[in-house]
C-alpha cells in the first residue's frame, strides 16, 4: 500500500443542447481545462482510494476529461455532434473519488469520470441521440468493521447505468464480473451499450486501460466544491459524489448478496 498521498477531488455530468449557465457558476471551454495533479488526504482513506484506483479503457466515446478548476471555473462540454469521440478524444483526464460508509457498517470507495458529451452513434445522414456532459462511476465495497483492506478483497462492485441513480452490481470472482490487476486496481471498459438507448456505460472487462490524476473529494478546493455542486447539467443529468447524491448511491450500490 502507498504510503505517501498529496491531495484531492473533482467531477461532473450531461445535459442536452447549449451549455447552462447555473447559478453563479462561471463555465469554460472545458477541454482547456488543466487536469490537477493527484490530490489526496493524508489519511488511510486517502491511501486506501489511490490503491484501489482503476484502470478505465475507453472502447468507444469520448476520453474523461477535467470538469472544474481549483478557483471553481466548471467545463461546458460538447454537444453530441460529430463522431462519438469528435473534439474530445485526448487529455490527460481526471477521476474524481470519495469514500464512506453505509448504514450497515459496510464502506464504500467511489471513483468517477467525466465526459464532456455522450452520443449514441456517428453523425452521418441522421443526427445521433445523446446529450452534453456525462458522469460515469463504480463504487467498490469492503466488509463492514473491517478497516485492513491492504489484507481483505472487496465484497463487491457496483457500476453506474444508462440511468442516473441505478446500478449493475457484481460480486469478486462472479462470471463476467469485476477483474482486478493485483486484487486491487479493478479494470473497468467504457463503451457503448448495444441496445437502446445506445448510449455509453461503465462495465467490467479484462482488458487494462489507463489511469488519470485523482482527486479526492476530502480534498477538493471550498471554491470547487461550490461550483460543481451548485452547476446544472441538466434536469437528466447528476454528479454522483456531491453532498446531495453521494450516500443516496452509496446506498443504490450495495447488494446484501455482497455478503452470501
Amino acid at each position: 500500500m502507498q504510503s505517501t498521498i498529496i491531495s484531492m477531488l473533482a467531477i461532473a455530468g450531461a445535459v442536452s443542447a447549449a451549455p447552462l449557465e447555473g447559478r453563479d457558476v462561471a463555465w469554460v471551454d472545458g477541454l482547456e481545462l488543466q487536469s490537477w495533479n493527484n490530490t489526496l488526504t493524508p489519511s488511510w482513506a486517502g491511501q486506501v482510494v489511490v490503491d484501489y484506483q482503476p484502470y478505465l479503457k475507453v472502447a468507444s466515446g469520448c476520453v474523461p476529461f477535467p470538469v472544474v478548476t481549483k478557483d471553481g471555473k466548471v467545463g461546458s462540454g460538447l454537444a453530441p455532434t460529430g463522431s462519438m469521440s469528435s473534439e474530445c478524444d485526448s487529455s490527460i483526464g481526471q477521476v474524481y473519488a470519495r469514500s464512506g460508509w453505509l448504514e450497515n457498517g459496510s464502506w464504500g470507495i467511489m471513483y468517477c469520470w467525466y465526459f464532456p458529451k455522450n452520443q449514441n452513434k456517428d453523425q452521418f445522414l441522421l443526427a445521433p441521440e445523446g446529450h452534453r456532459h456525462d458522469f460515469q462511476n463504480v463504487i467498490i465495497y469492503f466488509a463492514k468493521d473491517d478497516d485492513d483492506f491492504a489484507h481483505n478483497p472487496p465484497v463487491g462492485v457496483a457500476y453506474s447505468s444508462a440511468v442516473d441513480g441505478t446500478y449493475t452490481k457484481f460480486k469478486p470472482g462472479s462470471v463476467n464480473g469485476p477483474v482486478f490487476q493485483d486484487n486491487t486496481h479493478l479494470y473497468v471498459k467504457y463503451d457503448r451499450l448495444s441496445e437502446d438507448p445506445k448510449l455509453h456505460v461503465v462495465s467490467p472487462t479484462s482488458e487494462a486501460g489507463g489511469q488519470q490524476p485523482i482527486v479526492q473529494w476530502a480534498a477538493f478546493t471550498d471554491a470547487a466544491r461550490r461550483s460543481i455542486s451548485t452547476a446544472d447539467f441538466g434536469a437528466d443529468v447528476t454528479v454522483p459524489f456531491i453532498d446531495a447524491h453521494f450516500q443516496r448511491n452509496l446506498e443504490a450500490g450495495f447488494d446484501s448478496g455482497f455478503y452470501a
